[in-house]
């Protein structure tokens, strides 16, 4: 039953639970003295809760107030970002423009031999650039 891969693991397994079992009898009286100092913690807190309402929904209401702000000031954010990627690419998109009728521009310039002079013939980048 235990011959071959399959009984390998079964061993194995085995020596696992076993480990396992051994640390949880370890430490089950010191989690079981920590899960009781908890409940006792847990249960002073719903007492006081009781004699302090007042206090917790004011506590409560600060909280929210908080959360709301944080939250406000997590939209604006992303707003912000939203906008600053719009904007950056926007700019990229026309430093591609740009680059893209660079040789259009250079060879009207080379033509004329300057932009003045282009301008004064009636030709304009624009116009070759739209044909």
């Amino acid at each position: 039953m235990d011959a071959g891969i399959g009984g390998a693991f079964r061993i194995l397994k085995s020596s696992i639970e076993g480990v396992a079992i051994a640390i949880g009898e370890s430490l089950d009286l010191s989690v079981t003295k920590m899960m009781n100092a908890i409940s006792r913690a847990l249960s002073g807190l719903i007492e006081w809760i009781g004699k302090n309402q007042e206090v917790v929904k004011k506590v409560a209401l600060i909280v929210a107030g908080v959360v709301a702000v944080g939250a406000a000031f997590i939209g604006i954010g992303s707003a912000a970002a939203v906008a600053a990627f719009a904007v950056g690419g926007q700019s990229i998109t026309f430093r591609e423009v740009c680059l893209e009728n660079r040789d259009y521009a250079l060879a009207i310039k080379r033509e004329f031999r300057s932009w003045a002079r282009a301008r004064r013939s009636g030709i304009s980048s624009y116009r070759v650039i739209r044909r």
